[in-house]
């Protein structure tokens, strides 16, 4: 699952300040199963599905995400009609953590965090998290493409880190009762609760 943490240039080795054109980076990758959060779905064809629960997120990336043949999920519910989009309810007994209610996901109030309980519905045994480093990188942005703000800029919006965490401790919880396997390749990553590991590690992983 790739989310947006900045710690993704410093593992697939990207360079400052260049966002376009970078999904040749990512080819050690190409070949597996992968669930791209939010703007990770630039990153290349080779995302299989893109992944958000912010309908906002979705209007202000209609015009781009249009173009993107991978499949469109989301749990946000104004897209329960949709046509273009899966849509896929939140579990609102099991607000945080891994609703193993079929058809539905915790939603942890992260796009991220709700990302993994749709991998473990789709069969996940091992999931593998990159940019969930719910912390700033070493640049000073919150993401590895700059901002929601914009390329390059600053985000003028405190990034709700603190609230994001607290569904991981639960994710974790369920996940052992589960069998599911959750390893954590953001080597800045403030989520404690998952074992880190290098991105060559991961490539010769063995379930």
């Amino acid at each position: 699952i790739i989310g947006g943490g900045p710690s993704i240039r410093e593992v697939f080795g990207i360079p400052n300040g260049k966002y376009s054109d970078i999904g040749d980076y990512f080819k050690p990758i190409h070949n597996r199963h992968i669930i791209g959060v939010n703007n990770a779905y630039k990153l290349g064809n080779w995302i299989d599905i893109l992944f958000f629960g912010d309908g906002k997120w979705y209007r202000e990336n209609k015009v781009t995400v249009k173009d993107f043949p991978g499949l469109l999920v989301s749990c946000s519910a104004e897209f329960e009609k949709s046509k273009i989009i899966k849509y896929v309810p939140r579990d609102n007994k099991h607000k945080r953590g891994i609703s193993t209610k079929k058809g539905k996901i915790s939603w942890n109030r992260n796009s991220g965090a709700a990302a993994v309980n749709l991998a473990y519905h789709l069969g996940a045994k091992t999931i593998f998290l990159l940019g969930f480093d719910m912390d700033y990188g070493a640049n000073g942005f919150t993401h590895w493409f700059g901002s929601y703000a914009g390329d390059g800029q600053f985000s003028e919006v405190v990034p709700p880190f603190k609230t994001h965490l607290k569904g991981f401790t639960q994710i974790c919880a369920d996940a052992k009762k589960l069998g599911l396997e959750i390893l954590n390749i953001s080597p800045s990553s403030r989520i404690k609760e998952y074992p880190k590991i290098t991105l060559e590690q991961a490539l010769k992983w063995k379930q």
